[in-house]
């Protein structure tokens, strides 16, 4: 996967206001310790960009940790400081929105926290091989079920789907690939797959949203998705359906911790939980309070 560069941060440069900062992609970050008392700015405040930017802080003077969904003021925490868009870079000026207005900061050095294309350089025009995987598209077509080659389904693509728990999901993607390999279930038609790759292509994926760079984000989604998977490889049953909506219950209890959290803290980390698979629960271990809680059971066997 070749690292995902903001176009915007090329196109609005203004050279002639003097030196401009040093811009890397994450892909490129290795150790915290090289940003020691340089002031940096992370732009992408999901899983990198927020955890990045906590490491750097305790090296770098400054951190600015741009969101483009951050649309209130500036949010200080130490020497992290959470600012909405990054619009532009005027010499080692980055201009970006705060609140209702723009504002500004000088930076030493831009790490790009904005995710990465999909790329298969081995697949080609000599595989004779109908793909697309357009860069800033952030999708792959046409696939079905997000899976299987609509074409071609002896050849599958595991892992594209994002936001979600990715081990869970891969075990039941594998689980289809290999029972369609090996013979146990059946695929709907070629028409009827290329249909159904063409409408998740175009619609946004299961979010609906018509934005294409969403085909592959599941996010609240990977429940349906893991069930409709499942059942596609012919193991859904109680007992999976039991495993999934306690993923469900774990994620959203552990989500709805971070969302309180300015981004990066990762105190969330230090809680553990115990399933409870049979109540669709947990319990779970607090570490901040010290203490052992009961997740409440389930009571929808179907859940969500």
């Amino acid at each position: 996967l070749p690292p995902f560069l903001d176009p915007s941060l090329n196109t609005h440069t203004d050279k002639s206001t003097g030196g401009t900062p040093r811009i890397l992609h994450s892909i490129e970050y290795d150790s915290p310790e090289e940003f020691a008392g340089q002031r940096v700015l992370c732009v992408g405040a999901r899983a990198s960009g927020a955890d990045i930017a906590r490491e750097i802080s305790k090296h770098a003077s400054e951190v600015y940790l741009s969101d483009s969904t951050h649309v209130d003021e500036m949010r200080v925490e130490n020497n992290v400081m959470l600012v909405g868009r990054t619009t532009r870079l005027e010499g080692n000026r980055v201009v970006y929105a705060n609140g209702g207005r723009e504002d500004s900061c000088e930076v030493d050095v831009i790490l790009l926290c904005s995710g990465y294309h999909y790329q298969f350089p081995f697949i080609d025009n000599e595989s004779q091989l109908p793909l697309n995987a357009i860069p800033y598209e952030r999708r792959v077509s046409p696939l079905y079920k997000q899976l299987f080659h609509a074409h071609h389904p002896n050849l599958s693509f595991l892992g594209l789907p994002h936001s979600t728990l990715p081990f869970a999901l891969c075990e039941f993607q594998s689980e289809a690939v290999a029972a369609h390999l090996l013979g146990l279930t059946e695929l709907p038609s070629e028409e009827e797959r290329v249909k159904d790759a063409e409408n998740d292509a175009t619609s946004g994926g299961w979010s609906g949203s018509g934005n294409v760079r969403d085909t592959h984000f599941l996010g609240g989604f990977q429940w349906e998705y893991s069930r409709d998977i499942a059942k596609l490889s012919g193991v859904y049953n109680d007992e999976v359906e039991n495993f999934i909506s306690t993923n469900k219950a774990i994620y959203e209890h552990s989500g709805s911790y971070r969302k309180h959290l300015f981004p990066g803290d990762d105190a969330y980390r230090q809680t553990r939980y115990v399933r409870i698979d049979r109540h669709q629960s947990f319990e779970f271990t607090d570490y901040n309070l010290k203490s052992k809680i009961s997740g409440e059971p389930k009571q929808n066997s179907s859940g969500f």
